[in-house]
């Protein structure tokens, strides 16, 4: 067989013209310039190296996250950064979601915005970043959220809120029968002894989540039907899809904190980014798949295009003359009252011509043409110069 000189170069650039790997192609981009200069202003050298490592493996173990926008999973991951919490699946801290998110992007093909359907990563955080954020604040003594079973619960003050709940030994909990819960409690005590107890039934909490998650509503849509058996509680995963019993112990604790906690500004920023996608580390926060207790529109790239105002059109400058009014009063302008006689007719005037505020027309010269009602010239008689 003859050599080929060319075969080795042909085989080369047939190699570098594979198509990267998805992993390879976010790898590129965390590790980038940009992104390194960033997260180098937000954490030590050794702490920006562990979370590097850890987001490559949060995004390796998942088929979603490779699809989504690289920058959007780094985006998610650093709002973590930023309140010092580890992305790490086994702390449950916080955890980066991808959410399908249709958005309008331009068909040069159909010279117009088409609807495409794009993975988009969100940030989530979990229960046990918000009481690692509670504990932080210094004011809390502890905080506490679970599932409270049928054969514990007493019933509630309607008062206080407060729940009545008996440990029952060789229960339901003991036996971990998760088909008996009623529902999930969240409480917390705070140093200088003040404490709150919240507790949510799974119909109250499955009501929430059809509410404010798009995503899952679009599944389960509102109102809930007589015949429902309840949430599957088993599911594990992330998202009220796929680990329903993690995300309703997560949804009783924050409204718990946002409704009655006192609010360190971490847990603040935290409730603005919980849920939401960013498209750059420091960009406004964006609900793909909606935020809790707020009734969120569609992004502004979905919404029908705004009409641009018209222009506004200059007033000509009045003359004072000895029948125009001045352009500045001492005394405003009483409305005039009703009257049953009609105003006179004003005869045709020509385009260049505009109102005065007692109906008679004045040109751009300031001189008045035809007479305004009768009621308006009693009234304002002071304001005409004589």
């Amino acid at each position: 067989m003859a050599y080929d000189p060319n075969a080795k170069q042909v085989s080369v650039m047939a190699k570098n013209s594979v198509a990267k790997k998805p992993i390879d192609v976010f790898k590129e981009k965390l590790n980038s310039a940009g992104i390194t200069a960033r997260l180098g202003e937000m954490m030590s050298p050794r702490k920006m190296a562990r979370f590097k490592s850890t987001l490559v493996q949060v995004v390796s173990g998942s088929n979603d996250l490779m699809d989504c926008n690289p920058m959007s999973v780094i985006s998610a991951a650093m709002q973590a950064a930023n309140l010092n919490l580890d992305i790490s699946p086994s702390f449950g801290y916080a955890a980066i979601v991808p959410y399908n998110n249709t958005t309008k992007v331009w068909d040069e093909e159909q010279q117009q915005f088409v609807d495409k359907t794009v993975k988009t990563a969100t940030f989530q955080l979990m229960v046990n970043g918000w009481r690692q954020l509670a504990a932080r604040s210094g004011t809390y003594e502890w905080i506490n959220a679970g599932p409270v079973y049928s054969d514990e619960y007493r019933g509630s003050d309607l008062l206080s809120g407060e729940i009545r709940v008996e440990a029952v030994p060789g229960g339901f909990r003991d036996h971990g029968n998760k088909n008996e819960i009623v529902g999930f409690f969240a409480a917390y005590r705070l140093l200088n002894g003040g404490h709150k107890v919240l507790f949510m039934t799974l119909r109250e909490i499955e009501v929430h989540a059809r509410t404010y998650s798009k995503s899952y509503g679009k599944k389960h849509p509102l109102p809930i039907p007589d015949t429902w058996k309840g949430p599957d509680l088993y599911s594990t995963g992330v998202g009220w899809e796929k680990n329903w019993f993690a995300m309703a112990e997560k949804t009783v604790t924050k409204q718990l904190l946002r409704k009655y906690g006192v609010l360190s500004i971490e847990m603040e920023e935290a409730i603005e980014s919980d849920q939401a996608a960013f498209s750059s580390p420091d960009s406004t926060p964006i609900y793909v798949d909606g935020k809790d207790d707020v009734y969120t529109v569609e992004e502004a790239v979905d919404s029908p295009a705004l009409e641009a105002p018209a222009p506004e059109t200059e007033i000509p400058q009045q003359k004072r003359s000895k029948k125009t009014a001045p352009m500045s009063a001492e005394k405003p302008a009483p409305a005039p009252a009703p009257s049953e006689a009609a105003a006179p007719p004003v005869p045709d005037i020509p385009d260049d011509v505009w109102n005065a505020p007692g109906g008679e027309k004045v040109t751009p010269e300031g001189e008045i043409v035809g007479e305004g009602p009768e009621l308006f010239q009693e009234d304002l008689g002071d304001f005409f110069d004589e």
